[in-house]
């Protein structure tokens, strides 16, 4: 009956739910688990993004929201990212691209007419202008959903510690009557007596994140490289 107020009360603070989980203990190993391996500080500015993102910066193109201090999120984040994680040196299979595409700019009598924004509000008036823009929104994509599934991975394997136990009271019960036989009847009695809460697995819930950090960023390079094979 206590569960509901007191989400309630934590809200989207992520940073007041993370110093918590913090503190709590691994219930089968009684240790504190192993927190997420990203500097604090980054964590920190990324738990904030995304608190204040919940609150009030999703709300940033309504014009009537505009005056709360909502921040334009994209904006935000490609700072925030580019903040520790700088944009590498374009690929051999970039440069070719980019190279085509100031052929197609430089190109006589050209019947289009480019005028684009790119995800800051930036202008794109060329070719090598949009190719320039995709370069960087797809390092921001590799890197901030890293950041990201570092953060998730570290969450979903705490909660999974929890999986298949019950409530303190109830493990107890089991732990002792465990220690000795029971006769049918005492087990049928039992049996008919309302069950005990008992939590689920866990781990059935969050499989994309059984996988290592290696692995998932494999996977995101493998499907942005897939746009190349046609250029």
């Amino acid at each position: 009956m206590t569960l509901n107020p007191q989400l309630k009360k934590e809200g989207h603070d992520l940073l007041k739910l993370n110093e918590k989980t913090q503190k709590l203990t691994n219930p089968i190993s009684n240790k504190l688990d192993i927190g997420v391996s990203i500097p604090d500080e980054e964590l920190t500015k990324v738990l904030t993004f995304l608190t204040d993102f919940a609150k009030k910066d999703r709300y940033f193109n309504f014009v009537s929201l505009d005056k709360n201090g909502a921040a334009d999120p994209v904006a935000r984040w490609y700072r925030l990212v580019l903040q520790r994680h700088g944009q590498p040196s374009l690929t051999q299979t970039q440069r070719d691209i980019l190279a085509k595409a100031r052929m197609q700019d430089n190109q006589p009598h050209s019947l289009y007419n480019i005028h684009h924004f790119d995800e800051c509000g930036n202008s794109l008036e060329s070719n090598e202008h949009c190719w320039n823009a995709i370069f960087q929104s797809e390092h921001i994509q590799r890197e901030g959903t890293l950041v990201l599934f570092k953060i998730a991975k570290a969450a979903t394997s705490q909660l999974c510690s929890y999986s298949n136990l019950y409530d303190p009271k109830t493990q107890s019960e089991i732990n002792s009557s465990s220690n000795h036989p029971r006769s049918w009847e005492e087990l049928e009695q039992a049996m008919s007596k309302p069950q005990p809460l008992q939590l689920p697995y866990y781990e059935d819930f969050f499989t994309e994140f059984h996988q290592s950090e290696e692995d998932y960023w494999h996977s995101v390079n493998e499907q942005q490289q897939a746009r190349y094979i046609s250029e």
